[in-house]
């Protein structure tokens, strides 16, 4: 409960927030927590459960709760790949919750009520955002038995119990400062869905569309641009993802088609190339098996930049190169050569080690 007079952050915690351990409900789940996730008892998971929900949308026990940053300027980069994660744990049967700057914005993505952000209790807390200041996340921590951190950067230093860290450049980061019990750094702990190992098994047609996007934050916009250009000189079907309610303000190329809350992996199972940003829909691409034409943005991108061109990955360095459409041409006339990571399977791997955890 909150108390009068203490301060709140974004995640509407009061910054003294204070661990309460040992209750039996938690230490219940933490039970369930490990026994659902051995892989050996385990069914394949099935997406799209979210746990048992109360009539008022809210869950009657929550098992996992997420804290996750999305909105029109941020983007679902962050909801995306919780959701993954979300996805996993409750097709395990355990119960999740969502907390959110836009629960609206963000509830198609987990496909699940989504709720602002609140001071909520759970055996385990997953926190996955830039806004977060560190008394939040203290605050956070005492509300949990284990907490995880997905993170990007290593800029941030903050005690958890695992830190999940999925991209290219990963592994090059120093998360000693972090005093985490454990680092899952690297592609292979990409949190995608499990569609995507599904594809990583099977090629994609070489005479496959193309695909852009620049992720779901207003800068998406710009991909319809991007589109256009392809389409004037390379004779496929190109497809735009964009953020809900944006439209186009430019005429269309009629071999371009703008496309919102689609479901990325039917729509990469019929493409051949990613035109975007390095975000998740990136590593989605790759594990998809497409060939790739990588554009960094944000700044903050640079690192991944640096590790995908180490290897062997094309990256542009801004929106308006003016070699992008003869790149994409070299890359369409190359055979395929996918990725060995990320396989789609990262997910699992972040479960077994939150199971071992708990």
């Amino acid at each position: 409960m909150l108390r009068s007079g203490s301060r709140e952050g974004h995640t509407g915690l009061p910054e003294s927030a204070v661990r309460t351990t040992g209750n039996a409900a938690r230490d219940d789940a933490g039970d369930r927590i490990r026994e659902s996730c051995r892989s050996d008892s385990l069914p394949k998971p099935q997406e799209g459960r979210s746990g048992t929900v109360s009539p008022a949308g809210r869950p009657e026990r929550i098992d996992a709760l997420f804290v996750v940053d999305a909105g029109p300027e941020t983007g679902l980069g962050h909801a995306s790949r919780c959701a993954a994660l979300a996805h996993e744990l409750a097709a395990r049967g355990l119960t999740v919750a969502v907390q959110c700057a836009d629960p609206e914005l963000a509830r198609p993505v987990f496909g699940q009520p989504v709720h602002p952000y609140e001071d909520r209790s759970a055996p385990l807390i997953v926190m996955d955002g830039y806004r977060f200041s560190d008394a939040e996340k203290e605050a956070r921590r005492y509300r949990c038995d284990t907490l995880v951190l997905i993170d990007d950067l290593a800029d941030a230093p903050f005690a958890a119990d695992i830190v999940v860290n999925q991209n290219l450049h990963a592994k090059g980061l120093d998360y000693s400062a972090y005093r985490a019990a454990q680092v899952l750094a690297g592609p292979e702990y990409a949190l995608l869905r499990p569609a995507f190992a599904d594809l990583h098994a099977t090629p994609r047609p070489h005479d496959g569309a193309i695909l852009v996007t620049l992720g779901a934050s207003t800068l998406g916009r710009k991909a319809i641009g991007i589109a256009n250009r392809i389409a004037e000189r390379i004779d496929r079907q190109v497809h735009v993802v964009v953020g809900e309610g944006l439209a186009a303000t430019e005429p269309l190329h009629p071999r371009v088609e703008v496309l919102s809350g689609v479901d990325m992996p039917d729509l990469m199972k019929t493409c051949r190339h990613y035109i975007g940003a390095m975000g998740v829909s990136y590593l989605e691409a790759l594990a998809a098996g497409l060939s790739t034409t990588a554009i960094a943005i944000p700044a903050s991108q640079q690192p991944a930049v640096e590790a995908a061109r180490r290897q062997g990955l094309t990256v542009l360095d801004r929106i308006d190169d003016p070699g992008l459409v003869s790149t994409v041409e070299d890359a369409l006339s190359q055979p395929l050569m996918p990725s060995a990571m990320p396989d789609g399977l990262g997910v699992r791997r972040v479960t077994a080690a939150i199971a071992a955890r708990s």
